[in-house]
């Protein structure tokens, strides 16, 4: 019989067998129902995991997965994504500890993600984001710089969502601020179709198949989205096609994915919110038909990982290699006070990116070390090659006039390590190193109004992290551990907007703390953490993602504290909660006038789950409610939004003669009067909003097959 081995999250790995182990042990993992509703096979007779319970990782175990980190760490695994109101890729991290998301409501635009105060409404720049180890981060953007963009993601194909708060991993460089997010696609979903439909008309589509092919698995999915949503000049299509082949390769599983997205989008524009807000426009309005825009890629991606995924038997490798092209358009305007008819300008904003790159990294475990050791090392090359182009254009997108003409190149080489030791059974004691080099090349063309030459430049520095932690009870029932964290992180500099001013600009170093405590019940039923942290960067400057104005906060500090808990009194019943203070002031600026814009003054979220099989009747239910604090929209907080909620529902029901399939119903709706508050932003001395609708139903389906 083939020797085989299965890690915790069911992924497995085949050693010295063939594609016949492989396919059987993929079986083993297939859902029987829809995962939505926690049913799933084992290799005798089906059982009902209503809750989904994975039993939590103890800080103090040598590994090189996040939650084994001794840090604020949040992993969303396959039941948890299917269980989750997904209007949007947005809808993942609502109501993560710590993160707050800005959906614009501007057609396809890369959404807002904040974690710990970080992002401030730019496009998701402070956030390290790699999906199946391809960095999503776009260093050289005319946008912003480490636009973010998860259009492609099609939540329905993820296995894994990784959320560390914080710039303490060693495995995430530039742009991990406020903290890193890793996404891993699935390597067997069921095959399914899932269909929704809301009261605006807009349409999505998500088939799911995945099947045997040779020595290994094949999924092949899909994403449509058509109509239009409950704003004026709000229509989208989007077309989004993902194959990956998962196979047996040497000692571990490689997996081959090729990915083909086409999305075109109008958008509203922003209104003047003091308008609004008096009667004199509705909220609904759009300025007019020329905001919006536009985007197709096209990438492949290759993964490797050994059976031997923490080293424990001789070292393991993971391996990640990507090609990605990406042309992207975006259309915004200039209105006289943001009133629809006060045209002034518009222009049409394009990067054409082309990205290239490879991650692979060696773990080893020396259990029987001086004292338990773990060392993992690695390496990593980045390319971005951007065509970056700017147009005045008329309100019917005419082309008037070139501004922008430049070439960005952007070339990212890193080193890193790091090492866990145990020297008692209760500490670890965690150190990491991580070099990055950054080498760029800016070519301004003839009609470039900014760069009329060559610029080369190169910034550089060390990320050092340490880390500890230690556990005060360690029974078979409970665990209880302190941990703390102390890691320097960077902002390399933008190639589009800092070096054509600062040639010689090198990183904005940052400086965070972390200190908290956590435990639980070792089965998972009760767990919580509470953590106190300060970050501090130096040089900070941002560019708000509407007005496109440049503002520089020099010297910040960030600092607050996070508290989160469930508990699963039932198989039936989940409860959870978390609420998180932030504090963001500019330490350079004088005092009243140094708030940072666009950072909640606290967040807080109570949410319940119920899934349970009542004859023949099967019910999955869940809801939350995310309170969002007041944000300030400039420096002496004359401008500033007020706190709102943000209720999220979802129910889903099957019967036992459906085989499996479900009828749901999905809701999110703002608090009465409150939907201008989520995307407002200071347009130069007065606020301008882009309205939400007040709430949306979704009626759908999953049916599998």
């Amino acid at each position: 019989m083939a020797r085989r081995r299965v890690d915790r999250e069911g992924k497995g790995a085949v050693r010295g067998a063939g594609g016949r182990a492989l396919r059987r042990r993929l079986c083993r993992w297939v859902f029987v129902l829809p995962m939505a509703a926690g049913v799933h096979a084992d290799d005798t007779a089906p059982t009902v995991t209503v809750t989904g319970i994975e039993p939590p990782l103890p800080a103090t175990t040598l590994s090189s997965r996040p939650e084994a980190a001794p840090a604020s760490v949040t992993v969303i695994d396959r039941r948890q994504i299917d269980r989750t109101f997904v209007g949007t890729y947005g809808d993942l991290f609502r109501g993560v500890t710590g993160v707050m998301v800005n959906e614009y409501g501007q057609g396809g635009v890369a959404y807002g993600l904040t974690i710990r105060g970080f992002d401030d409404g730019n496009h998701g720049r402070d956030v390290a984001v790699y999906l199946d180890g391809m960095p999503l981060n776009v260093t050289g953007s005319q946008h912003t710089n480490g636009y973010v963009d998860l259009a492609q993601l099609i939540p329905e194909t993820l296995e894994r969502v990784e959320v560390v708060r914080g710039p303490f991993s060693v495995f995430a460089g530039n742009h991990a601020i406020g903290g890193a997010v890793f996404l891993h696609t699935d390597r067997n979903p069921q095959s399914q179709l899932r269909l929704t439909l809301d009261q605006f008309g807009r349409a999505r589509a998500v088939p799911i198949a995945g099947f045997d092919a040779g020595p290994g698995r094949l999924m092949v999915a899909g994403e449509l989205v058509n109509g239009s949503g409950w704003n004026d000049n709000s229509r989208i299509q989007r077309l989004n096609l993902f194959t990956r082949y998962v196979m047996p390769m040497g000692d571990g599983v490689a997996a081959l994915r090729v990915q083909a997205y086409d999305g075109d989008a109008d958008a509203p524009g922003y209104l003047n919110r003091q308008a609004i807000e008096t009667g004199g426009l509705d909220a609904r309005r759009a300025l007019s038909g020329v905001v919006g825009d536009r985007k197709k890629q096209q990438n492949i991606v290759f993964n490797y990982l050994s059976n031997d995924e923490d080293g424990r038997d001789g070292g393991s490798w993971a391996a990640s290699a990507y090609l990605n092209n990406d042309a992207r358009d975006r259309w915004t305007a200039a209105y006289a006070n943001q009133l629809p008819g006060a045209f002034t300008s518009a222009a049409q904003e394009t990067d054409q990116l082309l990205q290239w790159g490879a991650d692979a990294r060696r773990t080893r475990t020396f259990a029987e070390f001086v004292v338990p050791t773990q060392i993992v090392a690695g390496a990593s090359f980045n390319r971005e090659d951007i065509d970056a182009l700017n147009y005045n254009v008329d309100e019917a997108r005419r082309l008037l006039g070139r501004t922008v003409n430049r070439r960005v190149l952007t070339d990212t080489a890193s080193l890193y390590g790091q090492v866990q030791v145990k020297p008692v059974e209760r500490l670890k004691l965690v150190a990491g190193l991580r070099y990055d080099h950054l080498r760029y090349g800016v070519d301004g063309r003839l009609d470039d109004a900014l760069v009329g030459q060559r610029i080369d430049s190169t910034a550089s520095g060390f990320s050092p992290k340490v880390g500890a932690a230690f556990a005060l009870t360690q029974s078979e029932a409970y665990r209880s551990e302190l941990f703390a964290n102390w890691a320097e992180g960077f902002k390399a500099p933008s190639p589009f907007y800092d070096l054509p001013l600062n040639r010689g600009l090198g990183f904005s170093p940052v400086r965070s703390v972390e200190a908290g405590l956590q435990g639980g019940r070792n089965d998972g039923r009760v767990t919580w953490r509470v953590a106190a942290w300060r970050t501090e960067q130096s040089r900070e400057a941002g560019q708000n993602p509407v007005t496109l104005v440049f503002e520089n906060f020099g010297r910040t500090r960030r600092e607050g504290v996070d508290v989160e808990g469930s508990w699963v009194p039932t198989d039936a019943w989940r409860i959870f909660s978390n609420a998180s203070t932030i504090d963001a002031t500019s330490q350079s600026a004088t005092p009243g006038n140094d708030a940072i814009p666009r950072v909640p003054e606290y967040l807080f979220t109570l949410g319940a789950t119920w899934a349970t099989q009542l004859g023949a009747h099967r019910w999955d239910v869940s809801a939350f409610d995310t309170l969002v604090g007041p944000m300030a929209l400039n420096g002496n907080r004359s401008l500033e939004t007020q706190p709102y909620h943000r209720l999220t529902g979802r129910v889903a029901y099957g019967h036992e003669s459906w085989k499996g399939a479900l009828v749901t119903l999905q809701v999110v709706a703002y608090q009465a009067s409150r939907n201008l508050e989520e995307t407002t932003f200071d347009f130069g001395g007065f606020a301008a909003t882009s309205a939400k609708a007040p709430y949306r139903v979704m009626l759908g389906t999953i049916v599998p097959f």
